[in-house]
């Protein structure tokens, strides 16, 4: 049991080009079918981690590159698959992508490491931004994945001031409140 969660972010990590290539090939069922399998993964790894009592740094840093691999491949394949919804909220999308990669940055300079600190906001907005990405790309409903950006903003906000304070690099941070 200790080596599934590990195993599950692997799977992240590996999953990528596979989405790209499914995407590229227009393969939008099995797209679909991979990235629901690979979002459900992620939430797997963390409660399997924290039932065993097998969270680890290790552990810790292959979900946070996991997560780094699934959130920056999925605009790239939504474009692909799905120019329109792209362009209607591309706003959005340019939002969703700062905030995703201003925080990286940000421990990449400070700490010359990405950080993988799991906050409560963290895991939050990872829900919801899931299930509001498979909404628009399934309905082209897209006011769920508009309030979900907003929850990003706020976990980056949250990630930039955790980066500030700590002096030295440190995992599964709670929340700001906790540090």
């Amino acid at each position: 049991m200790r080596h599934i969660p590990n195993l599950l972010s692997t799977f992240r990590l590996l999953a990528t080009p596979l989405l790209l290539y499914l995407a590229w090939q227009r393969q939008e069922d099995w797209w679909l079918i991979l990235l629901v399998c690979s979002l459900l993964s992620d939430v797997a790894d963390g409660y399997i981690a924290r039932l065993c009592n097998v969270s680890t740094p290790l552990g810790a840093r292959l979900d946070s590159l996991g997560d780094m691999a699934t959130y920056f491949t999925v605009p790239v394949c939504a474009w692909l698959l799905y120019p329109h919804l792209i362009i209607q909220e591309r706003l959005f999308v340019l939002l969703v992508v700062l905030a995703y990669s201003a925080p990286v940055i940000a421990s990449l300079v400070k700490f010359k490491q990405v950080m993988s600190y799991h906050t409560i906001s963290a895991k939050i907005a990872a829900v919801v931004m899931s299930v509001s990405v498979l909404i628009a790309f399934t309905t082209n409903i897209t006011w769920p994945f508009r309030i979900a950006v907003v929850l990003q903003l706020f976990v980056a906000y949250e990630y930039f001031m955790i980066t500030r304070k700590l002096k030295q690099p440190q995992s599964n941070i709670k929340s700001l409140f906790h540090l």
